[in-house]
């Protein structure tokens, strides 16, 4: 998941830098940023608004993306 995150964050402009998944692929996923010292409260809402909105575009692709599946009991 956090490798589609970065994605999403690319096209809108935010670096993020994420860690990979662990053995079994779901575990660990992590989103980091690195903001300069000198950034303003306003520069890091527009990351926190940038980050959110790509993580709610992956949300939903997901959502669509699961549509339909059944979950073998």
């Amino acid at each position: 998941m956090a490798g589609r995150i970065d994605a999403a964050a690319m096209e809108r402009q935010l670096l993020t830098l994420s860690t990979q998944p662990t053995g079994d692929g779901y575990a660990g996923d992590q989103s980091l940023f690195a903001p300069a010292f000198v950034t303003s409260e306003a520069e890091l809402e527009e990351m926190v608004d940038r980050y959110a909105a790509a993580v709610a575009e992956v949300d939903a692709q997901v959502r669509r993306e699961l549509e339909g599946t059944e979950v073998a009991a």
